[in-house]
């Protein structure tokens, strides 16, 4: 009996470990045997994380494929395939998928792979969002600016959610480990953005999941749905 209170210890230690490092994440071993190109990774490093991204794969809603064979495939893409970008791994951190688990992508040691055009800071603050919430900056001057998707750390939605809303279990795990990467990250819900505010002339991550998340103000910072839920996560947290 006296051995039994220690074992209880441990077991409630790894419980809380566990539990802060955000929730059930399927490591990215168990659904890919492709070593990243880490040669090509590191030319972008991604350093101090200073922003939550979220984003969609813009596959099919609803998805039906098995979300393992769908995130070989877009990794396939992103890193293999001839008529596709040479991006050395996935391009997103996490991604999650419609039955609301969380994937591990590439490594956030690296930042972030598009095939957008993504702003400084500085570019996406000096101007507004369209009445479709997204930046009126103009596209930059050739290609985009070395290390302006430096510091973000990315999640992406397995579907395409430009009239269809991801279902509310998938939104409840979404909105949790963003709070919880929030907190890991010592950020703040002010810290979150969406593809299409961050980024050129793309309307990611979709607009019915966008106005879920920033209502129909289309302003930087907008609360709707989606960012009162994380803010109520962030707090429990704290």
């Amino acid at each position: 009996m006296k051995y039994i209170a220690p074992l209880l210890l441990v077991f409630a230690f790894i419980f809380t470990a566990c539990s802060d490092e955000g929730g059930d994440v399927v490591p990215r071993s168990e659904w890919s045997n492709v070593e990243p190109d880490v040669k090509t990774l590191a030319r972008k490093p991604n350093g101090k994380i200073r922003y939550i991204s979220i984003h969609q794969s813009e596959t099919p809603f609803p998805d039906t494929v098995d979300a393992v064979r769908r995130l070989r495939g877009i990794q396939n893409w992103h890193q293999n395939n001839p008529g596709g970008p040479k991006w050395g791994d996935i391009a997103y951190h996490y991604l999650i998928g419609p039955e609301a688990k969380i994937y591990e992508g590439r490594s956030v040691k690296y930042a972030a792979s598009s095939g957008t055009i993504y702003l400084t800071q500085a570019q996406w603050e000096a101007v507004a969002l369209n009445d479709k919430g997204q930046t009126t900056a103009s596209k930059p001057a050739g290609i985009e600016k070395p290390g302006a998707s430096e510091g973000h750390l990315t999640i992406s939605v397995l579907g395409t959610f430009h009239r269809e809303l991801p279902s509310d279990e998938t939104r409840r795990v979404l909105t949790k480990f963003v709070a919880q990467k929030l907190k890991e990250h010592d950020l703040s819900v002010d810290d979150v953005y969406f593809h299409r505010e961050i980024a050129c002339w793309t309307d990611c991550p979709g607009q019915a999941l966008y106005d879920w998340f920033r209502g129909k103000s289309r302003e930087h910072g907008a609360r709707g749905t989606g960012m009162n839920w994380i803010a109520d996560e962030l707090d429990k947290l704290r």
